[in-house]
């Protein structure tokens, strides 16, 4: 029998059902679902990488933030003056609506939408997130939305806390906080950690993926490209190795340095949108060093 393939809202990323976007709080969850629906909407690639099929309409829930807050948001991604086909509620609208809401459910039926839940947390109206029983409202309500017409559910979700900390490796048990229900309705559960605050850099992992080949890591950068392309900037690429990247970046340091010997550490950083502490560390392993005012090979003397 012949394998049939799972048609995808994003190609080798999003599947049709519930995909959750895991990881700690700060993280980066917002933004890559930002960027994720700014793709849907307008039918382009996900990162300049995934392909996007065609363009699929958007209702973005997020009860957390005000509306001013994330229209900035939508400003900075260029998805500002987006109406038709992008539904928006946000805090200065009230109450998160209820997954059943009436409203809600015709929306389904009209738009046939991608549904982002930003987060979990706040349509789930259990108050022990650990209990099945509590849960299984929000499950059913999820499914709900998906038997009325939505292609797809993206809730985010946190994760538990020590995964911030880099000493444990993202599992489904440890990016989706709370009982293992939620783990068990997904059909894609994404894990964005972030190693780079400032930046904003952060490796997303796929750690669940039902009837599809799941994505190598890869890795996002933040700022200054959200001000600059109006996105999110894939800094690696899923086919490319950590280490392959890092020698990559040595080799770019140093092709910048030859180029000319007396530019700062500043000025590299700034080029090469990389942190002035990473560029003195990786310029060291590519042997080079500075001597005053001009860098010089490592070999050689002052």
């Amino acid at each position: 029998m012949a394998e049939i393939k799972l048609e995808m809202l994003v190609e080798d990323f999003l599947p049709p059902g519930v995909t959750f976007i895991g990881g700690p709080a700060g993280h980066g969850k917002s933004w890559l679902a930002l960027s994720l629906a700014k793709a849907l909407f307008l039918g382009k690639p996900f990162l300049n990488y995934f392909k996007v099929p065609k363009a699929i309409p958007i209702v973005y829930l997020v009860p957390e933030v005000g509306e001013s807050a994330m229209k900035q948001r939508l400003r900075l991604l260029g998805i500002g003056d987006a109406k038709d086909g992008f539904l928006l509620h946000t805090m200065s609208q009230g109450t998160p609506p209820d997954l059943a809401n009436p409203n809600l459910v015709a929306a389904m039926k009209d738009l046939e939408p991608v549904v982002m839940l930003d987060t979990a947390a706040r349509f789930n109206k259990g108050e022990d997130e650990n209990a099945a029983a509590e849960n299984k409202k929000f499950v059913d309500n999820t499914f709900g939305l998906l038997q009325h017409g939505a292609k797809a559910i993206a809730p985010l979700h946190h994760s538990i806390k020590s995964l911030a900390d880099g000493t444990i490796e993202p599992t489904l048990e440890n990016v989706l906080r709370g009982s293992g229900d939620l783990g068990a309705m997904a059909d894609a559960v994404y894990c964005t950690l972030c190693s780079d605050k400032k930046n904003f850099i952060s490796e997303i992992r796929n750690v669940k993926a039902r009837d599809f080949e799941p994505v190598e890591p890869f890795e996002i950068q933040g700022r200054p490209y959200i001000a600059e392309i109006n996105d999110l900037f894939l800094l690696r690429a899923p086919d490319v190795e950590k280490e392959d990247f890092e020698d990559r970046l040595i080799a770019r340091i140093s092709a910048c340095i030859k180029s000319n010997p007396r530019k700062t550490l500043t000025e590299i950083a700034k080029e090469l949108k990389v942190r002035k502490e990473r560029v003195k560390a990786l310029s060291s392993v590519g042997g080079w060093r500075q001597a005053g005012r001009i860098w010089v090979p490592v070999k050689e003397k002052d």
